[in-house]
């Protein structure tokens, strides 16, 4: 039998026939070698799974339809504060408190005859009992697995103490705070009232005092004073001085009323909606300026106003924004700078 060569690699022909007979039953691998290699891949896949169980952060619990418990992960040890061999093949009521413990097994039962399931397939928040007998909250979702010739359910439970003594104490900061706003709203009502009783006894002196000058002038104009400084003095006080003064008192008032006006909304927030409306801004800013006219002719302040726009907002906040605004810039107010300007661009 000749040999057939290729160019670096001399190969006969009988051993070419033997090298496709023997490639042949290559390709065809034995029932052993095809069993070997899925009962491989079985237990890598086996293996993978066991290692997500084992480091999962939620207790993964599994029982059979009697309650027993089955298997049960690292995450759910810690949670009960048991050890592996303390749970395993134990009824799952021991990890349940009164009356869980006690109806369970009945649960069970009537889930096994009549197949209305009222946990399965639904989250809910239960308790737990841990091993040292603290009851505590947790999420548990139940699932149902059906083998061949086993049914089984996977518990899958997460410990919320911690996220319900949040609730807890952020329940119990808005109680506080609401007792707090309700003894504000005590506190500011009185004091709306009690101030206010002063402020309307300025308000109506204050009217009295302005027609009792009225009078006194008119009263002047008559009296034939000689001396003309004495009686300069005297128009100067009547007619300017003391109008000029009064002027500042009912500035004054309207501001301080204002302010309790707005103070008792704030109190009230949440409660009662503000007075939203569309409003213009030059009588409002006028109105501010007037009520610190005085402040600001003791500042020897500069303030100009130019053409403010329409908006929409709540008066009484709004008035107090813009005399914060102006405060501030009286009470920080230098020689060098420019006067505060208010313009719409």
């Amino acid at each position: 039998m000749t040999e057939t060569k290729k160019p670096g690699c001399p190969v006969s022909k009988t051993s070419s026939m033997c090298s496709q007979k023997s490639g042949a039953h290559m390709h065809e691998p034995s029932s052993e070698v095809l069993v070997g290699s899925m009962r491989n891949d079985f237990e890598t896949s086996a293996d993978h799974l066991k290692a997500i169980i084992e480091n999962v952060v939620e207790g993964i619990i599994t029982i059979d339809d009697c309650g027993i418990i089955q298997s049960i992960n690292p995450a759910a040890l810690k949670i009960f504060g048991y050890t592996h061999d303390e749970l395993l093949g134990k009824n799952v009521s021991m990890l349940m408190p009164t009356p869980y413990q006690e109806n369970h097994d009945t649960y069970l039962s009537n889930y096994r005859e009549t197949g209305v399931a009222k946990i399965i397939s639904i989250g809910r928040e239960v308790f737990g009992r841990r091993k040292n007998g603290e009851i505590f909250p947790m999420d548990l979702a139940v699932g149902e697995v059906n083998l061949p010739k086993q049914r089984l359910f996977t518990g899958i439970v997460r410990d919320i103490s911690e996220r319900k003594n949040s609730e807890i104490q952020v329940r119990q900061l808005a109680r506080s705070l609401q007792e707090k706003n309700q003894e504000l709203e005590s506190v500011v009502y009185i004091a709306s009232h009690d101030m206010r009783s002063p402020l309307v006894n300025i308000q109506g002196f204050s009217i009295e005092l302005s027609h009792s000058c009225r009078r006194l002038k008119h009263l002047m104009d008559k009296l034939n004073v000689e001396d003309p400084v004495i009686r300069s003095e005297l128009q100067a006080i009547l007619a300017d001085e003391i109008p000029e003064s009064l002027e500042f008192i009912f500035a004054g008032v309207h501001k301080m009323d204002g302010l309790l006006t707005g103070f008792l909304k704030f109190s009230r927030l949440g409660r009662v909606s503000m007075e939203q409306r569309r409003l213009n801004l030059n009588p409002l800013v006028r109105e501010v300026l007037a009520a610190m006219k005085f402040q600001i002719q003791q500042k020897n302040v500069q303030i100009e106003l130019g053409q403010l726009p329409e908006c929409f907002g709540d008066p009484s906040q709004l008035n107090q924004v813009f005399s914060n605004i102006i405060d501030n810039a009286i009470k920080y107010s230098h020689p060098d700078r420019p006067p505060p300007h208010f313009h719409h661009e």
